[in-house]
């Protein structure tokens, strides 16, 4: 369980039931995020988006179904017999890296909305910038210390920040670099504000300008994590 969350009364009751339906690995619910104050509910509204968060299923609210992950979890003891624990080096992901393990075992993991669980999301920017920043770190960490764990999605705002620094230097000395960072940055502006106007129109629009500072907060911190986590990364593994 999780502090920064809220959990409904049956929480455990349902998790306990679901496991007794079925020959599973770890249950859990979707992560419903929710958000205090103007900045705090902006971040909400991106969080259940698909630009925001790239769309994992247990971000999903009403899907039920077998999944990579899930929000928290619950797990009979067997699968700590079959699996192992939770991999203590990682001081993030940990559930990550061990529902990977699971599916690389065989388990099954299973999603449903009936396990209902509230997550106290972040409620300014600057908060925001540190968990998202820490984060891209971690995958970069997890992912040389468990090679099967996090798929091609969690390194995507790498990928996008690395582009666009390194065609910014470049520019200067290419006009084939000084293309690739108009089209980096113009696309990336493009979506932003697609996805901002579109959340805005469901939720209102004076969310109109905070959204797009949400989103880029999001996808640069994290990408910007990433790079300090290869930078470190030798120096890491030394402890």
């Amino acid at each position: 369980m999780d502090a920064h969350s809220a959990y409904a009364p049956d929480y455990v009751s349902k998790c306990v039931e679901w496991l007794g339906k079925k020959d599973i690995a770890n249950v859990g619910g979707p992560m419903v995020a929710r958000g205090k104050g103007f900045v705090g509910k902006a971040i909400e509204f991106a969080h259940h988006c698909r630009f925001g968060l790239g769309g994992g299923r247990f971000h999903d609210e009403p899907w039920a179904g077998y999944a990579d992950t899930v929000y928290l979890g619950a797990w009979p003891r067997k699968t700590f017999k079959d699996v192992g624990l939770f991999d203590e080096r990682l001081i993030r992901n940990q559930d990550i890296e061990f529902n990977a393990r699971i599916r690389k075992n065989g388990g099954l993991i299973y999603l449903t909305p009936e396990i209902r669980s509230y997550y106290h999301c972040r409620d300014s920017i600057k908060k925001l910038w540190k968990q998202n920043f820490e984060n891209g770190k971690w995958v970069v960490y997890t992912k040389v210390i468990a090679p099967y764990t996090l798929s091609w999605r969690h390194f995507a705002p790498f990928v996008f920040v690395a582009s666009l620094i390194s065609s910014a230097i470049l520019c200067p000395f290419s006009i084939y670099a000084a293309v690739a960072f108009l089209f980096i940055a113009g696309s990336y502006s493009m979506a932003n504000l697609f996805f901002s106007f579109r959340l805005a129109c469901k939720n209102g629009f004076r969310y109109l300008l905070t959204l797009p500072v949400v989103f880029t907060t999001l996808h640069f911190s994290y990408g910007l994590g990433s790079i300090r986590g290869l930078l470190t990364l030798k120096r890491w593994l030394k402890k």
